[in-house]
């Protein structure tokens, strides 16, 4: 996985998950977390950790795991959420990196 991932603040993260969203690769988002397919292509989950600080972390599956989850899971309810209430709204006005 890419260095540069670890070095984004919450605001980035927040345009990396709406961005999802607007293509349908979120999965899951409870204002923690967001579980996103990395690409329409691969199987390949990024679960990104918003409430660290200072900067957020993430794991990245490409197994089993993976496969399993894109599988039992739908994206519709959570990319159509974060479509209409896009984070990086949330995290330019109430969120300082």
């Amino acid at each position: 996985m890419n260095n540069q991932l670890t070095e984004m603040n919450h605001q980035e993260w927040a345009k990396v998950i709406d961005q999802s969203a607007l293509e349908g690769r979120l999965y899951h988002f409870n204002g923690a977390f967001a579980f996103i397919k990395t690409s329409a292509d691969k199987n390949e989950l990024l679960v990104v950790n918003m409430s660290e600080n200072p900067k957020p972390t993430f794991v990245y599956f490409q197994d089993y795991y993976a496969n399993n989850y894109f599988k039992n899971n739908d994206p519709t309810w959570a990319s159509k959420h974060i479509v209409e209430n896009p984070l990086t709204n949330f995290y330019a006005d109430n969120y300082e990196n």
